[in-house]
């Protein structure tokens, strides 16, 4: 997926595993996949440490809706600053703007 927007800090891998671990609660990484329309693969990268890259904005929007964490818990781990983002739409602002990523 083509990133839109650039994580505000550093990505921490370590951290971002502990979060997705706790989002995934007591299922299989292929249920949470499945319930966020998100491969096993691409999960198991995440919780195996094995990407040095952050999860695009979109893809955390995903997670969050089957998520046991909340989307801004996803954002901060993932280098985000979870105050430029809401809850129903997912977009960032630019010069007093907001510019939609998916939603409107």
């Amino acid at each position: 997926m083509r990133r839109n927007v650039d994580p505000d800090y550093e990505f921490d891998k370590d951290r971002f595993a502990e979060v997705l671990k706790a989002a995934i609660g007591d299922r299989s990484y292929s249920a949470f996949g499945k319930e966020a329309d998100i491969s096993f693969g691409y999960i198991s990268k995440y919780i195996n440490k094995k990407c040095d890259v952050s999860p695009t904005v979109q893809t955390l929007k995903k997670m969050a809706k089957v998520a046991k964490v909340t989307y801004a818990e996803l954002l901060e781990a993932a280098g985000y600053d979870s105050n430029k983002y809401d809850e129903d739409d997912v977009y960032y602002e630019k010069d007093g703007k907001k510019n939609y990523i998916i939603g409107r």
